[in-house]
């Protein structure tokens, strides 16, 4: 199952590990989404209160994405010694939008 997020979306990417891992004790927390040729590395977040890291995409962001085409993400962790971890791919599900940049409304 993928994820499905709207081009020009503003939204929130999770990011949970298997098995009982912490997040505290795997490193530093890289996300990458890719798509063709677009990649993406947002800033990363780390939640040791719900054990998990995320990343807030903006609405450039999911401009910047097609709307059908594969996109993919992943996250890694790289530890102060140089070692990485990555955990599986995940399936990101690009929908399109009809509307196009919204600008702040005051």
């Amino acid at each position: 199952m993928s994820a499905i997020i709207y081009r020009g979306s503003h939204c929130r990417l999770k990011f949970y590990p298997q098995d009982g891992i912490s997040v505290s004790s795997l490193g530093d927390p890289l996300i990458s989404i890719t798509q063709e040729n677009y990649y993406l590395e947002p800033d990363v977040t780390v939640d040791t209160t719900h054990n998990c890291v995320y990343a807030d995409l903006t609405e450039e962001d999911t401009l910047m994405m097609a709307d059908g085409i594969k996109t993919e993400c992943q996250v890694a962790y790289v530890t102060q010694q140089g070692v990485v971890t990555r955990f599986p791919v995940h399936t990101l599900d690009v929908r399109k939008t009809i509307m196009w940049k919204i600008e702040d409304v005051e």
